[in-house]
């Protein structure tokens, strides 16, 4: 039996058929992820076994890290089923698990595989009365790298061996067509959340615009206030020049007639003071001249 395992959102496929079937970054893992993509991948994650044509976790080998079944943590020997979805570690790669033949000859499961975001699984059954036929050989490894089959190698698809017609509608196709709408649903909501914060912000600026125009006409009062008011005033203040003017003119006759006063005061006390000199002079140097040569004779006395 092949094992489909397909990475969600991603072009990388593996068709084999192995007993053991090892998945991680280790490069001799038959399902190698590349290195340093996801961060939660050790070097050999998990191991897949198939016993009795049935898939389960190998059975006494527990994972070498974190590992989700369905989106619920599994250990050693956990049953896989055609659809089933391995998440390896929190946040980690998605793997999709198909049963390639058990898909095209048995009768359709009861259980419903767990859907996926990046792609909705779909199981390919065939007809409800269609007899079951035990499949075809599978053809021997190509010579190369282990695990891969002749017919698939990673990221070319693998040709179906027996091509039956897909059903129309599934469960599936419905849950996705219900995500679908609960993801319209959700767009409706922000688009009116974003018209209602336009039409808010519309609001605000209307009201500012408004708020502006008042402060316009608030300011062309006031400038009007202020040019009736100069004009008024204009009049008094130039009676009040003309006023200062004519003080003014007087003011210089005034100022030159004090200045000639001022003039003839001084000129007639100088005079005066230049007279009582002379007086002095007159009185003072006889005297010295009497006393200088009274001394002079007194001295030739001696």
């Amino acid at each position: 039996m092949d094992i489909e395992i397909i990475v969600a959102g991603e072009s990388c496929k593996w068709v084999l058929n192995l007993p053991r079937i090892r998945i991680g970054l280790d490069p001799n893992c038959e399902v190698n992820l590349p290195p340093g993509r996801y961060p939660s991948v050790v070097g050999e994650h998990l191991v897949l076994e198939m016993v009795n044509g049935a898939v389960s976790l190998a059975r006494g080998v527990p994972p070498g890290g974190e590992t989700y079944l369905n989106g619920h943590p599994a250990g050693a020997g956990a049953a896989i089923r055609s659809g089933d979805v391995l998440r390896l570690g929190a946040g980690g790669p998605e793997l999709r698990i198909r049963l390639l033949e058990r898909e095209a000859y048995a009768p359709p499961a009861q259980h419903e595989p767990t859907r996926i975001l990046h792609e909705p699984t779909r199981v390919i059954t065939g007809p409800a009365s269609a007899a079951y036929s035990p499949p075809p050989p599978v053809a021997p490894a190509a010579a190369g790298r282990q695990g891969y089959t002749a017919e698939v190698a990673r990221g070319v698809p693998a040709a179906p061996r027996n091509p039956v017609p897909q059903p129309a509608a599934s469960a599936a196709e419905g849950e996705d067509m219900s995500m679908l709408e609960g993801k319209v649903k959700t767009l409706q909501g922000i688009l009116v959340m974003c018209l209602v914060i336009i039409i808010v912000l519309l609001g605000c600026n209307i009201w500012q615009s408004w708020e502006l125009s008042q402060t316009r006409d608030d300011v062309q009062q006031l400038r009007a206030q202020a040019t009736n008011a100069v004009a008024q005033l204009t009049p008094a203040l130039d009676a009040r020049l003309a006023v200062f003017e004519q003080r003014m003119d007087g003011m210089d006759a005034k100022i030159a007639d004090a200045q000639d006063r001022m003039v003839k005061t001084m000129d007639a006390q100088t005079k005066h003071e230049e007279d009582r000199m002379v007086q002095r002079m007159n009185t003072a140097i006889p005297a010295m001249l009497d006393k200088y040569i009274a001394d002079k004779m007194a001295e030739l006395k001696r």
